[in-house]
């Protein structure tokens, strides 16, 4: 995974458009890591993954009331 300044990033962005589709870049500000740019088939990865999260949250807390009820 590529680390670069934010300065080098406003000089490289479109370089880093491309490296980003292959691979995450972070950003650093002031040294330390602020910002990843990723491509979008990995945001939306991303976001399924987090909906997967949800979704199975939602059963844990149906199947706990369920089981409440039931004694």
């Amino acid at each position: 995974m590529k680390s670069i300044s934010s300065k080098e990033a406003q000089n490289h962005f479109g370089e880093l458009m491309n490296q980003a589709v292959k691979s995450p870049v972070i950003i650093n500000k002031y040294g330390k890591p602020t910002v990843v740019l990723i491509s979008h088939e990995e945001y939306e990865k991303f976001n399924q993954l987090e909906d997967m999260y949800w979704a199975m949250q939602a059963k844990v807390v149906f199947y706990q009331r369920k089981r409440v009820r039931i004694l």
